[in-house]
């Protein structure tokens, strides 16, 4: 009776259960994990983003001159900052494919003069998010940023608090294309900005991060004005349902194959008791 349950077939059955419940509670700690990463990512994040901005030129110490590092980065995105500067005349980049609070758009990305590390650097700067029709044609000589923020090539310096921001990574299928001929892309890329702005004698283009603009400061509005970009949403996403599901799948796993051994058990018991009335 006891014999059936040491059957070939059965024995790589109890294997297969053992690895599919193994894997199931694997796949669980490593979301719950997930889960915890996430949680410290958001924690710093959130500190990073509330707490107050600090001027570029104070937390660019410590680092090389160009501020090229990735521990600059690594330490600093999504940092608050507050950065002095002079909008450049040209070289601005609508970014397409935005959309905020539902409505369709672009980011307008637009070079600044600014001074970093004593060094004459051109920083790009994530003004805002402009709305449009949901198919309108977007090209730079039809949209309203170089008339409405501020006056850009004004000569006038300002200053505002925004986040660094690191550049956005190409996609799987993207391509990796420098700005169309109407001065437009599809992603924030400073590097593929380069030939917008050429480097000089006097100044070296910010190739590895950018400012998201967070706080105007005496700027007056007007209409089409660029909306400050929504901050992030600091979820903590579906690793903790994701992590309850494996485990359930395992116990699924061990219940179902118990009852299988249970049914071939008891039949295997009744067989051998109409066998032996026989």
């Amino acid at each position: 009776m006891t014999g059936i349950l040491v059957k070939p077939k059965y024995l790589l059955g109890h294997f297969l259960v053992l690895l599919i419940v193994i894997s199931c509670f694997m796949l669980s700690s490593w979301q719950f994990s997930r889960l915890n990463e996430r949680r410290e990512l958001n924690s710093k994040i959130s500190s990073r983003m509330n707490n107050k901005a600090i001027d570029l030129k104070d937390i660019s110490k410590g680092y090389d001159k160009d501020l090229e590092e990735e521990a600059f980065i690594k330490d600093n995105e999504y940092r608050r900052i507050s950065i002095t500067g002079e909008f450049s005349k040209s070289g601005s980049v609508l970014i397409l494919g935005r959309s905020q609070k539902g409505d369709p758009g672009y980011n307008s990305m637009v070079p600044m003069d600014v001074l970093i590390n004593e060094k004459a650097k051109i920083l790009f700067i994530n003004v805002g998010f402009i709305s449009t029709t949901l198919g309108e044609a977007i090209t730079f000589d039809n949209v309203p940023i170089s008339n409405v923020f501020p006056k850009i090539g004004d000569g006038k310096t300002y200053t505002f608090e925004g986040l660094i921001r690191k550049n956005e990574a190409k996609s799987l299928f993207g391509s990796d294309e420098q700005v169309q001929e109407n001065k437009t892309s599809n992603r924030i890329d400073v590097n593929l900005y380069k030939d917008r702005i050429g480097n000089t004698e006097s100044k070296i283009l910010q190739k590895n991060f950018w400012v998201e603009l967070v706080k105007y400061t005496g700027i007056k509005v007007v209409d089409k004005y660029p909306d400050p970009i929504e901050l992030p949403e600091l979820s903590e996403k579906n690793h903790f349902s994701y992590a309850i599901q494996w485990v359930m799948f395992g116990f699924i796993a061990i219940i179902t194959w118990s009852v299988i051994c249970f049914k071939a058990k008891k039949s295997s018991k009744v067989n051998n008791s109409t066998t032996k009335g026989k």
